[in-house]
């Protein structure tokens, strides 16, 4: 699983992430959280950066 969490969201907080990670497929280590820095909550996958990192996950499930 991965989370893409945006530094600046209000929605998802750190210590929502910090539970993620003890919880489900954090628990199992199957979450990665990737931390979009000047986002707020959904990064729009429109910087060449934030996009790389999303074919990466992908790229290495396959």
């Amino acid at each position: 699983m991965l989370c893409l969490h945006g530094v600046q969201s209000d929605l998802v907080l750190p210590e929502t992430i910090q539970k993620m990670q003890q919880r489900g497929p954090g628990a199992a280590g199957r979450l990665q959280v990737v931390e979009v820095q000047g986002c707020g909550h959904a990064p729009a996958l429109n910087v060449p950066d934030q996009l790389e990192r999303v074919a990466a996950f992908i790229d290495a499930a396959a």
